[in-house]
């Protein structure tokens, strides 16, 4: 009687053995599903900084050379263009004094004619 009783014991033990191993390995299995959902995660994680790091390299390659162009700019065309104004002012000048000569000339042609 105390063998059956010790069995049964042993038998109930087994049991919930088998039972907290079966849990076991669901537990198991959703761990697994859950590295697997966090390492899609990380590469899609990954993938976004990669394209975003491509994205940052494009403009600042694209600010270095705007800032390259307003360098040759400053350097070469500005003062050329400076220059070529200063020239049409000169030429401007030279303009406005013979027009304001002639229109001295018309008034004292004017003012003589009453005369």
């Amino acid at each position: 009687d105390t063998q059956n009783a010790k069995v049964k014991d042993l038998e109930e033990a087994l049991a919930a053995i088998e039972d907290e191993a079966v849990a076991i390995k669901h537990r198991m299995v959703e761990a697994k599903e859950a590295a697997h959902e966090q390492r899609a995660e990380v590469q899609r994680m990954q993938s976004s900084l990669k394209e975003h790091k491509g994205r940052f390299n494009k403009t600042e390659r694209d600010l270095v050379e705007m800032r390259t162009q307003l360098k040759d700019y400053d350097e070469n065309e500005l003062p050329t263009k400076q220059s070529k104004l200063a020239q049409l002012q000169h030429v401007l000048n030279g303009h406005v004094s013979r027009y304001e000569s002639l229109v001295a000339l018309c008034d004292e042609a004017g003012e003589a004619e009453n005369d």
